[in-house]
């Protein structure tokens, strides 16, 4: 059953990007003269999006497949989160900027934790893209990083929507199709959030959130420390 409901997920949201794809290509292939530049301009900036969320999708399909068979490689060592934030944050730079949200790192060089760094690298850049959804313009994408003991905790916090208690426990979930409508409409499924516990098990590391309707959402990713 649990099969079932994940393979609908997944064909419910690849049908959602290309349908938007073909729709709009089709409409400049056909009428093309009969669109100004502005109107071309939004066409395309909407076939750019659908076919960024399809492979977003994709990816982490292709990451989850290959950790529930085994085929993935484990390369855990020792390496500074500061670099692969760093890194994230440049990628998804053009997102925040679109919807004229601050991303801000206080994860500083330094910043040590064990794991396969591909993996986290990963999950940092669901979690980061997930904040930039669901907050609305001019909001804010903060990251955080303390000493916890053995491990280092990562907070990556939002001043999104927020979740309703009721619906924190699906979030891990593969068999449940929660997933909401971004602050400008952009659609996504759970999977992200399903590979990212995976990965961080993978890890031994732990996650888990915190939120509350319309204060915002905060993920904490807890990582060992280097041996």
């Amino acid at each position: 059953m649990a099969k079932d409901k994940f393979f609908s997920i997944i064909a419910h949201d690849l049908k959602n990007p290309f349908h938007t794809i073909r729709g709009f290509s089709d409409l400049l292939l056909k009428h093309i003269d009969s669109y100004d530049k502005e109107e071309i301009l939004t066409f395309i900036t909407m076939i750019h999006d659908a076919s960024r969320q399809a492979y977003n999708l994709l990816e982490n399909l292709l990451h989850w497949s290959r950790a529930q068979t085994g085929r993935m490689e484990v390369n855990p060592s020792g390496f500074d989160l500061h670099e692969i934030i760093e890194e994230n944050i440049r990628l998804l730079g053009g997102n925040a900027s679109e919807k004229n949200i601050s991303l801000i790192s206080k994860i500083y060089q330094g910043t040590l934790v064990y794991g396969d760094a591909n993996m986290i690298s990963t999950v940092i850049r669901n979690l980061i893209s997930n904040a930039i959804k669901y907050t609305k313009p001019t909001g804010k994408v903060t990251l955080k990083s303390r000493l916890k003991g053995d491990t280092m905790e990562i907070a990556i916090t939002d001043t999104g929507v927020g979740i309703k208690k009721e619906d924190l426990s699906k979030l891990f979930r593969i068999d449940t199709n929660f997933t909401t409508s971004g602050t400008a409409n952009e659609e996504g499924t759970g999977l992200g959030l399903s590979l990212c516990k995976e990965f961080i098990d993978i890890n031994n590391g732990t996650i888990k959130v915190d939120s509350k309707p319309g204060k915002g959402t905060t993920f904490y990713v807890n990582l060992p420390k280097p041996k």
